[in-house]
């Protein structure tokens, strides 16, 4: 009798832990979701509830294990409320595997693509480098998800036991991957600007603009002096928060006139004095003998790689492919 008890519950356990792999697979996605959000202290949407994205989950929980007590339980299996209540259960099921699933994941695919689109706009509005806070990673992350998505789908089409073999290798590896990412990656501290500080609001309009106008040209002078007087550039760590402490400003205002007056944002501002830099010291007789990442080093940028890609993007070469091209200028121009 105990025997027959025990078998029975592990079979409606199983049963049961078989309905909720539906309700987990609805919840998928927005874990994923709020994971790349929580990888910046920015609140990529303020007033955004968590509890809201598992909306969907939850009614498919709250249908499944009522279905399941009442049809355990149930005394008459040949009812129409038993009939209901596997019917309900059963196409609850249905719709949400085969429509509800493939579409909160081409929301949720999306909503991660836009949030990645910006944190990558604000880094560049803050950062004047992108190693250790680079969420690039994310991208990969969101292709092995839709492998993962396609593949659950294709594995059912194929016949036998060996299909699941593949799936379950690439699983484990997408897996490994993402904790190993997820382990090492840094948390992007995206805060807020600044904001400017306040006119006066009784100031007269001609004086207000004026003043703002005197404001802006002081500014620009002190950004340019900062930047080709005092090489702020050559600090490699250098922040939009810092920078705008050294020209006794705030963040807001300086990435506006970055923006306004210099047509770039923060990184890109830095990086064109920082190539600009390396471009003298590439041709210096001093520093011939400098490898490409000592002189990448020594202009402010963290790695070999960041370097070289500020350099193509500015110069349109590689920083190695410049220096062989100036010296061979420079020696057909003394032949």
């Amino acid at each position: 009798m105990a025997d027959d008890f025990e078998n029975q519950f592990l079979i409606s356990l199983i049963n049961y832990l078989s309905l909720m792999f539906y309700v987990g697979l609805l919840a998928v996605p927005p874990i994923i979701y709020l994971y790349v959000l929580s990888l910046s202290d920015l609140n990529y949407k303020a007033k955004e509830k968590p509890i809201i994205h598992f909306f969907l989950p939850l009614i498919l929980f709250v249908i499944n294990t009522l279905c399941f007590f009442y049809l355990t339980f149930s005394q008459d299996q040949e009812s129409f409320s038993f009939e209901v209540s596997v019917v309900v259960m059963n196409y609850s099921n249905y719709v949400a595997i085969l429509f509800i699933f493939p579409l909160i994941n081409i929301y949720y695919i999306y909503s991660i693509f836009k949030a990645y689109s910006y944190y990558t706009k604000r880094s560049k509005e803050i950062y004047s480098y992108y190693d250790g806070i680079s969420i690039r990673w994310i991208l990969h992350f969101v292709i092995g998800y839709i492998i993962f998505i396609l593949s659950t789908y294709v594995i059912n089409s194929i016949s036998g036991k060996v299909k699941y073999i593949p799936f379950i290798v690439f699983l484990m590896s997408y897996l490994l991957f993402v904790g190993i990412r997820g382990m090492r990656q840094k948390k992007a501290k995206l805060l807020a600007l600044e904001e400017n500080s306040k006119v006066n609001q009784q100031d007269p309009v001609g004086k207000k603009k004026m003043q703002k106008v005197q404001k802006n040209e002081t500014l620009i002078n002190d950004i340019s002096i900062a930047m080709e007087v005092e090489e702020a550039y050559l600090n490699n760590t250098l922040t939009i928060y810092e920078f705008s402490k050294m020209v006794n400003s705030n963040s807001k205002y300086v990435s506006q006139i970055l923006n306004s007056e210099f047509g770039q944002n923060f990184s890109s501002y830095v990086n064109s004095f920082r190539v600009e830099k390396s471009k003298k010291l590439l041709v210096s007789n001093q520093y011939k003998n400098y490898t490409i990442e000592a002189i990448s080093e020594k202009v402010g940028f963290k790695s070999k790689s960041a370097f070289n890609n500020a350099f193509k993007n500015i110069a349109g070469m590689t920083p190695s492919v410049y220096r062989k091209k100036q010296k061979v200028d420079e020696d057909v121009m003394v032949g």
